[in-house]
């Protein structure tokens, strides 16, 4: 029997770690701004990839992240540079 498992999205960590640091924000007021849970920051940032499409798209709009840069297969500190 095939499995119906869909993939998750492999999300960047580092990247939203890097943002929330350069724009000086909690991870409070980072959730608040996504209007998303406090929990559900706190899992995404430790690299638990359960998180809904919608979720993901909050934080592309508030953080204006491109869709490739958020979500990789790969992480790299060059695409984590904020100029």
């Amino acid at each position: 029997m095939k499995s119906t498992q869909q993939t998750k999205p492999k999300i960047n960590t580092e990247y939203l770690k890097n943002y929330i640091k350069k724009e000086h924000l909690t991870q409070k007021q980072f959730a608040k701004a996504c209007d998303v849970s406090l929990s559900s920051v706190r899992k995404l940032l430790a690299g638990q990839s359960n998180i809904s499409i919608q979720i993901i798209l909050k934080i592309l709009l508030v953080t204006n992240l491109k869709c490739e840069m958020l979500i990789s297969e790969e992480k790299s500190e060059n695409d984590c540079n904020f100029s």
